[in-house]
């Protein structure tokens, strides 16, 4: 064999190598891109999870101790959404949390995640102070309550109840997630289909809703309505496992 052919033939299997080494990283590349995307996605309803929400908080922290702009978050819950799974089935609760993500996906454009944070639970950050915030929540409130949940033949009436807080000078983030929990619980508590807001002393309401706001099912639901046993149970042990989390994290 000549050396001229010695020398084709390594150019044509080099380029052939480098050729295939080109595919196979740029495919791996892309599966390390899709798995990411999907590890912080959540699969039932196609927003950012839990993890994604966590990795934003922490963007926005270290954006606060640089720059001080402000940031706001508020946490919302469906309520009785325990009786919604009961009532209809949990094929219709699925349903349910779907279309509140495509109801929360309307305050996208005004916010810097919107995330289902987990169960019937859901989280926005926002640019901006909690007043700014608890608008925007107010404004949801009304989109949800205004018009019935469609599934299948079913019409479900569903109320949103949410927790505003914005951070404060020398607050980590997880002191942050706790007083929108907090104005959270205050919102259940005060009878469900409203925003309260943590002012960084106490919770307040935001605005009270107008009989003629709330769906039929939840104009039963005035202050001096205790919650169920069950209500209570289930809410308690949900802040204690989120409190024994973030105590578990010292970096919060």
């Amino acid at each position: 064999m000549t050396p001229v052919l010695y020398l084709l033939m390594g150019l044509l299997f080099g380029t052939t190598l480098l050729t295939v080494g080109i595919a196979i990283g740029y495919w791996i590349g892309k599966r390390e891109v899709t798995s990411d995307t999907e590890a912080r996605t959540d699969g039932l309803t196609g927003l950012p999870n839990r993890r994604a929400f966590d990795q934003k908080m922490d963007e926005c922290f270290t954006q606060w101790q640089q720059t001080k702009q402000v940031f706001s978050l508020a946490l919302i819950d469906i309520d009785h959404f325990k009786n919604v799974n009961d009532t209809f089935g949990h094929p219709a609760g699925d349903a349910v949390l779907r279309e509140m993500a495509t109801r929360l996906n309307k305050l996208k454009s005004d916010s810097l995640i919107v995330a289902r944070y987990g169960g019937e639970e859901f989280a926005v950050i926002t640019d901006g102070d909690e007043k700014h915030a608890a608008a925007m929540m107010e404004r949801l409130r009304l989109i949800v309550s205004d018009t019935a949940f469609k599934v299948d033949s079913l019409s479900i009436p569903i109320t949103i109840s949410s927790g505003v807080a914005r951070i404060n000078a020398e607050e980590r983030s997880g002191k942050l997630v706790r007083r929108s929990d907090e104005a959270l619980y205050s919102a259940k508590m005060g009878g469900r289909n409203r925003v309260y807001i943590h002012n960084g002393l106490l919770c307040e309401s935001y605005a009270i809703p107008l009989a003629g706001d709330m769906p039929e099912r939840a104009q039963a639901d005035r202050p001096e309505t205790p919650p169920t046993i069950d209500e209570l149970e289930h809410r308690v042990l949900a802040r204690l496992d989120r409190l024994v989390t973030q105590e578990a994290n010292p970096t919060e």
